[in-house]
C-alpha cells in the first residue's frame, strides 16, 4: 500500500505576524513630514545679529571626481564669502558706528571672517549668525545688458580634472565693461581692466611669472579661443 503524502504550497503565516499587520492597518498613516517643521526652520536673528549663509563648494566635479575636504578647506584659508538672508531689527541703527548707513541688506553677498560668528547646522550645510560689524565687505554685482557677451575656457588634460589654464572674458559696451581674468595660475587669479587683444603678449607674461614653456602655451591657447567666443 502506497501512502500519498499531501505537500502545501501555501507557507502558514506566523500568528505573531498577523498580528502586528493588523495593529498597523488599525493605525492612522502618519503624514508626511512638513517642510516648515522645527528642525527645517531657518533661526531668525534677533538685536544686531545677521544671518548668512555661507558659500559651499562642490564636493564632486563634473567628471565625478571628489574633492577632499582638504582642497575645500585650503580654499577658503583667511575668509569666506555667503548670502545674507535675514538681518536683525538692531543691526546698523547705531549711526554713530554706522554713519553711511548699513553695510548689507538681505539679499547682499559679503565676505566675514572664516571662524567668524556662531555656527548653526542645518539640514544639507550650516549658517552663520554674525554681529554686524563683523562683515568685512559686500560684494556688488552689476547686473549685465543683453548685449554682454562672455567666454570661459577651462583647459585640463582630462574632462573632471583640476584646470591647467583657465581664460575668463567679460564685455559689455552699455557699461563700458571689459575684463579678462587669468585663472589656474601658481598663485591667486589675475584681472584685466580690458579685453587682451591676442596681440602683447608680455601683458599676459606679466601675470605668468616664471611659468614653464608648456604651461605660457596652455594658457595663450585657453585666452585665443575665449576671445574668438567673445567676438562671435
Amino acid at each position: 500500500m502506497t501512502e500519498q503524502l499531501s505537500v502545501s504550497n501555501q507557507k502558514e503565516v506566523p500568528k505573531s505576524r498577523e498580528a502586528l499587520q493588523e495593529k498597523y492597518d488599525k493605525e492612522p498613516k502618519k503624514k508626511e513630514q512638513d517642510l516648515t517643521s522645527e528642525h527645517a526652520k531657518l533661526p531668525i536673528p534677533t538685536g544686531w545679529r545677521i544671518l548668512v549663509l555661507p558659500f559651499k563648494m562642490k564636493d564632486k566635479t563634473k567628471g565625478g571626481i571628489l574633492i577632499t575636504d582638504d582642497v575645500v578647506e585650503r580654499s577658503q584659508v583667511a575668509s569666506t564669502c555667503g548670502l545674507v538672508l535675514e538681518v536683525g531689527p538692531d543691526a546698523y541703527k547705531d549711526k554713530e558706528r554706522y554713519p553711511k548707513g548699513p553695510w548689507c541688506k538681505k539679499g547682499t553677498w559679503v565676505v566675514f571672517a572664516r571662524y567668524a560668528g556662531s555656527r548653526i547646522k542645518i539640514d544639507g550645510g550650516e549658517v552663520r549668525l554674525l554681529n554686524d560689524d563683523e562683515v568685512l565687505f559686500a560684494i556688488e554685482l552689476p547686473r549685465l545688458t543683453q548685449s554682454a557677451r562672455w567666454a570661459y575656457v577651462k583647459a585640463c588634460q582630462k574632462p573632471g580634472e583640476f584646470a591647467k589654464a583657465i581664460a575668463v572674458m567679460l564685455v559689455d559696451e552699455k557699461l563700458d565693461l571689459h575684463k579678462t581674468v587669468l585663472g589656474a595660475r601658481q598663485s591667486s587669479p589675475a584681472c584685466l581692466d580690458e579685453i587682451w587683444d591676442g596681440k602683447e603678449e608680455s601683458k599676459i607674461d606679466a601675470f605668468l611669472g616664471s611659468s614653464k614653456s608648456y604651461e605660457r602655451t596652455t594658457h595663450f591657447a585657453a585666452l585665443r579661443k575665449a576671445i574668438a567666443e567673445v567676438q562671435i
